[in-house]
């Protein structure tokens, strides 16, 4: 309704005005509240919504591919700031770099946001650079179930009365709900196959720059063929290692087997571009958003749940092999998914008289 402009501006003081408070906090409870409600929302709506509302407006037909490189960027950024933070964290007290990133989103990246444009068209442009020309013959290959994308532009109210939406949601629920799971536990998970913490966090960084390229060819190869078979095949892979991970021993199988989870891990741009190929590009930002109550709430659950499990059992195989099974379960539904038809005018009549 207001444009990507200003709620990613806006976002990004949001979160440096919520660093800058966090550094006056006493309790763990002040903290919690500040870094939830205040830095959380903002960056969720400035880095994750707006972000990927603008290259969904600008992009049809290489929108994988942007979004892709959009999250390796983000996967780059946290490579090289987090060791930043680590050595800035040891030379000052929490306090002053909570501060400083403050200070750095305000002045430095909030004004980046004010560079966002709300729509090609707005400029007397076309997505992706296209001529009318080019247009027009993505729009009859769609139409003819090639590769190329719609813009149909489907309203909340309609998207919602399709199965393809629920589809969409309960695979994107199922898929992170396993991935944030094991991601949590997966330090855990490797000491529980007898290696130590320190490998164990070697080894989870080895993986995460595994997908790191793995991202940027998932995105271009989702442009070029449908993205529900290649989000079908990245899971099952993924639910395959987890497992395999039940069975394996020593270092180099316990590896192998878990770098199998990276295409789950990079998969994610693939996942997000299928709402703007199913909807267009008009109600992206509201049809992504209210997915977000039911995968925060299954996130919430799995994690709880995984820890919950091994205390019990003190093993992570029945956590590895519910986690498999659901991630098998999101494959399907991603594999199910058919772009939605509107009814006729004539079945639409027919509907209202009744």
């Amino acid at each position: 309704r207001f444009g990507p402009r200003w709620m990613a501006f806006f976002g990004s003081l949001m979160v440096g005005i919520g660093y800058i408070v966090l550094a006056t906090t006493d309790t763990y409870y002040q903290f919690l509240i500040v870094y939830i409600a205040v830095i959380s929302f903002g960056a969720s709506t400035s880095f994750m919504q707006a972000s990927m509302a603008v290259l969904n407006t600008w992009f049809i037909r290489r929108r994988g591919l942007v979004m892709a490189i959009n999250a390796a960027g983000m996967r780059g950024g946290a490579a090289i700031f987090i060791p930043a933070l680590g050595w800035l964290l040891d030379q000052y007290s929490w306090q002053k770099v909570s501060v400083g990133i403050g200070l750095m989103m305000i002045f430095w990246v909030a004004p980046f946001a004010l560079s966002y444009r709300r729509s090609p068209e707005s400029y007397g442009m076309l997505p992706d650079g296209d001529t009318m020309e080019m247009r027009e013959a993505a729009e009859r290959s769609a139409a003819r179930g090639g590769s190329g994308r719609s813009d149909q532009a489907w309203s909340v109210r309609e998207a919602l009365h399709t199965s393809a939406y629920w589809l969409l949601a309960l695979a994107t629920t199922l898929r992170l709900g396993v991935t944030s799971a094991i991601q949590v536990h997966a330090i855990a998970i490797f000491v529980w196959k007898s290696e130590s913490a320190v490998a164990g966090a070697a080894m989870l960084g080895a993986v995460s720059a595994i997908a790191f390229p793995i991202i940027l060819i998932m995105g271009w190869l989702s442009d070029r063929m449908p993205r529900g078979p290649l989000l079908f095949v990245s899971y099952t892979t993924s639910a395959i290692g987890l497992v395999l991970l039940n069975f394996v021993e020593g270092t180099f199988l316990v590896f192998i087997t878990f770098a199998m989870f990276a295409p789950a891990q990079a998969s994610a741009s693939v996942n997000w571009s299928l709402v703007g190929d199913l909807f267009g590009r008009r109600n992206f930002a509201t049809l992504r958003g209210l997915l977000a109550p039911m995968y925060n709430i299954a996130t919430v659950v799995t994690v709880a749940g995984a820890g919950y499990m091994y205390d019990r059992t003190e093993s992570y195989t029945v956590v590895l092999l519910v986690g498999a099974a659901l991630l098998f379960g999101a494959a399907m539904s991603f594999l199910a998914i058919k772009p939605p038809q509107r009814p006729e005018p004539a079945e639409v009549a027919t509907e209202e008289n009744e």
